[in-house]
Order: structure tokens, then sequence, then C-alpha cells
């Protein structure tokens, strides 16, 4: 790999794995629509180590407190939803994860579902009700909410996206919303990150030692400020804006390789 190619790369996913965009699809459309070599298995895995830091970092009160055997009522029911929706995700991965690998490799589905859940993210969040916020979470939303979060898995989908679109379907406020998918990340990115190292494959990566520190740096550096800028300006944020670019990536990504 360019040094060109580390630092973009390394930024788009540590900005993307928290907007509802896709972090994933950008990561397969971007060096296809520029004529790169697949970045490798040994890249992904540095980049979402970076945002997994990144985001232990950002929420290390919560972190503490999770793990806290004693910890407040709340926690532990938050922590408890938070186990209840990593689950469906860590046995979908478990035992599709050859299917994703196959699927991860196509321009046209990441476009189709860069589209379509753009679209079902606004819908959420123009007509879904405000009835509740995080404490308010129970066991059964968290079950559909870790559900929803399979669908990620598709390319182009969001993690955070479809998180979010499932939470505001289910009534959380926007702000509850997202930080439920927020907090979701650390346990599902950790799953991630454990998933992709057992299964790295030895083969000869094309990036060097000291580009695989600067992808990892930049991506948790990149991830950290996303996710505090995105959540301080959550109120005010149009999902709106999101659904007109994943339609305009997805008509151009159609166009270019149909």
């Amino acid at each position: 790999m360019d040094w060109l190619q580390v630092i973009l790369l390394a930024i788009l996913q540590g900005v993307l794995e928290f907007l509802p965009i896709s972090s994933s699809g950008h990561l397969i459309l971007f060096p296809a629509m520029l004529g790169w070599d697949d970045q490798g298995a040994l890249f992904d895995i540095a980049t979402h180590f970076g945002s997994l830091v990144a985001m232990v970092i950002y929420f290390r009160k919560e972190v503490i407190s999770l793990l806290q055997l004693n910890a407040h009522r709340n926690v532990m029911r938050l922590r408890i939803n938070l186990i209840i929706a990593t689950v469906p995700i860590i046995l979908v991965g478990f035992f599709f994860g050859d299917l994703i690998l196959i699927l991860n490799r196509s321009p046209v589905i990441v476009a189709f579902a860069t589209i379509f859940f753009g679209v079902l993210l606004w819908l959420s969040d123009r007509f879904g009700k405000k009835i509740s916020n995080i404490e308010g979470l129970n066991y059964r939303s968290s079950i559909i909410i870790g559900i929803s979060q399979c669908l990620a898995l598709i390319p182009g989908t969001s993690r955070s996206g479809i998180s979010i679109t499932a939470g505001r379907l289910l009534g959380l406020d926007k702000e509850s919303a997202v930080r439920f998918s927020f907090l979701l990340a650390l346990p599902t990115l950790l799953a991630s990150f454990t998933w992709q190292v057992i299964n790295y494959s030895a083969e000869a990566q094309s990036i060097g030692p000291d580009q695989l520190v600067v992808a990892i740096l930049l991506s948790a550096i990149a991830s950290y400020l996303t996710i505090k800028l995105f959540l301080q300006f959550i109120r005010q944020i149009d999902f709106s804006w999101f659904m007109l670019y994943r339609i305009g990536l997805g008509l151009i990504t159609l166009y270019l390789f149909i």
C-alpha cells in the first residue's frame, strides 16, 4: 500500500465506523473506484483496533461502571441490554462468516444496501415515536436491536445506522438511540476484532509495520473525534442529509459497476 491509501482509508474507517453511512461499504467502494488493490485483512484488523481503542478512551467512565460487580441498578440493566444485543451478531458471524466474506467483495450489493438502509434510517427518524430514553430500554427491544445489527454484516448497511434505525423505531429518542448504538459498538467491535484475528490469514500483506502503526493511530483519532462531535451535536443533526448522501453514493456505484 502507498501512504496515500493508508492515510485515506484509515481516516475513512475511523470516521465512518460511527456515522450511519457504512465504513465497510466505503472501504470496498473507494479502492475499487480509485483502482487500488484490496487493502488486506491486516489493515482492517489494525483500523478496527484503532476504533476500539477510541471507544474505550471516550467511554472510559461507562466502561468502568459496566465492569463493576456492585454496579448501580440502571448500570446493571444497561450491561444486560448490551450483552443481549451483542449475542445475535456473534452467532450470525460465527455460522455465516464465509458467506459474509463473499458478500464483502460486491460493489453492487454495497450500492443497494447503501440506498435501502439510508432511506430506512430517514424514515425511522422522521416518523419514529420519541417515548423513551436509554434507561427505559427493555430486554425485548435489546434483542430486536441486536438482531437488526446483524444486517450490518451486509456491506453498505452501516452498523451504527441500522442500530440507530431500530432504536428509533422502538421509540428511543434520537440521542438515546445514538448513545446505545455507540455503546453497543464496544462489545461488537471487540467481537469483530477477535473474529478477524482468529480468521486472519498469514498470506503476504502489502502494508508495512510503520504504515500499520499510522493506520491504527489515524483510525483511533478519527474515531474519537467523530464520537465526540456526533454526540455533541446529535440534536441538531438532520438524518435526511445522510439519506441523500447514501442515495447519491449508491446511484454512482450502480452506474460504475453495472
